[in-house]
């Protein structure tokens, strides 16, 4: 498919809104984006033809960097080429054999695989659940008193800004109180609300009002709203340093394509400039949401919106057919499979009416499998009109297999 703004043309020439992709503000087919990267391959070729710390580091990438520390108001920052690479290389970075990681249990596969490669002792605690979390937290403390260990093992509390299987926000402001009482490391992964969440689009800390100071560790994407690709990291330059002689998929992968990092630098300046696609972006994931919550198009039986009260500007939208809890084994696999099979069923269904969402297919790596899901991400370049046609048309082509 040919992609371009909010519209998508697949190869048959039909042109389909694309509530598929995470390009939130849609700038990745800005012109001025595309100038500046074409630029920028002239100059430099397409390649970086190494690691950063080998022959890889070029100007762009340093700019880079620097421009993302500002935009968020820390000390320093460092990119990453891989998004995915970039939480999974990380955790392990900070956190090693001994020391204790608590972690939300609908988390990402990536940041699954990073407390796996840590070798750490790993917390789960209930998605979003922060008396879980405290629970967590105070039984680590009490275990520690009782070993008589007079040096506690480093913590850190992992947790995603807005949550990729969910699409719900985390309660920012508690878990960072709880983490400060119980002495713990904050990572937080914001690659779903960096350049979506707050009024000016610093994330989910500016839309709690949580200084970014608190946050110890804070990794963004800019395969997002950055329209590019890559990972990102910013916060203390101690932090940071570390990172550059610590973290495997920084040290042992060719750095990002010089054109990425200036594609990114000039989407930071667009919305330094004006954060209005931000505002948008907002303004049209509370108005589908709401149209569901309060009952305006309805969904069919059996399929429910994921929600809770502090996600209505959430872009990232699920609808999921709940399992009976009391299903087990096959019956419970048949479940899931049949449930599965009509989300994909529905989203082929949805494409050939001119909407293209994603039925969410999880890797067999992933710890607990969540369940089955449609997932529509909206953009901030659709009209009001769009985005109530979308919803329509998500409710009527569920509705045809539920």
């Amino acid at each position: 498919a040919e992609y371009k703004g909010v519209r998508a043309t697949l190869e048959s020439g039909q042109e389909v809104l694309n509530l598929s992709s995470f390009d939130f503000l849609a700038y990745a087919t800005a012109p001025n984006v595309i100038e500046a990267a074409q630029e920028t391959i002239v100059r430099y070729g397409c390649g970086s033809c190494g690691p950063r710390g080998f022959y890889g580091s070029l100007k762009p990438h340093i700019d880079l960097e620097e421009r993302l520390a500002k935009f968020m108001g820390t000390a320093a920052g460092i990119i990453y080429s891989f998004s995915f690479a970039t939480i999974s290389t990380l955790i392990p970075c900070f956190s090693a054999r001994g020391d204790e990681i608590i972690v939300d249990s609908d988390s990402h596969l990536a940041i699954q695989i990073g407390c796996r490669l840590s070798r750490s002792q790993v917390e789960y605690f209930r998605h979003n659940d922060v008396d879980h979390v405290e629970q967590l937290m105070k039984a680590s403390h009490a275990k520690q008193k009782k070993k008589g260990k007079r040096t506690p093992p480093r913590r850190a509390l992992v947790i995603e800004g807005v949550y990729r299987n969910s699409g719900c926000l985390a309660n920012l402001p508690k878990l960072v109180a709880l983490a400060k009482q119980y002495k713990y490391r904050v990572i937080l992964d914001d690659s779903l609300g960096f350049a979506v969440l707050g009024k000016t689009g610093r994330g989910t800390p500016e839309h709690f009002g949580v200084p970014i100071e608190d946050i110890d560790v804070y990794v963004g994407a800019m395969s997002t709203s950055l329209g590019t690709v890559g990972g990102f990291c910013v916060g203390a330059a101690a932090m940071i340093d570390h990172q550059r002689l610590a973290a495997t998929g920084y040290v042992f992968s060719a750095a990002l394509p010089p054109y990425a990092s200036v594609a990114a630098i000039t989407i930071l300046d667009m919305l330094d400039e004006s954060p209005k696609r931000v505002v948008q972006l907002q303004r049209n994931a509370s108005t589908f949401r709401k149209l569901f919550i309060e009952k305006k198009v309805a969904l069919p039986k059996g399929v429910v919106l994921r929600h809770d009260a502090s996600s209505l500007q959430s872009p990232v939208v699920h609808f999921t057919a709940p399992i009976d809890a009391k299903l087990t084994g096959e019956a419970k696999k048949a479940a899931y499979d049949d449930a599965r099979a009509k989300f994909f069923a529905a989203a082929d269904g949805l494409l050939a009416d001119g909407v293209m969402v994603a039925a969410v297919k999880y890797n067999d790596q992933e710890r607990d499998e969540p369940a089955p899901s449609l997932r529509v991400t909206m953009k901030s370049e659709l009209s009001e009109l769009d985005v109530e046609k979308a919803a329509k048309t998500v409710a009527a082509g569920l509705a045809k297999h539920f």
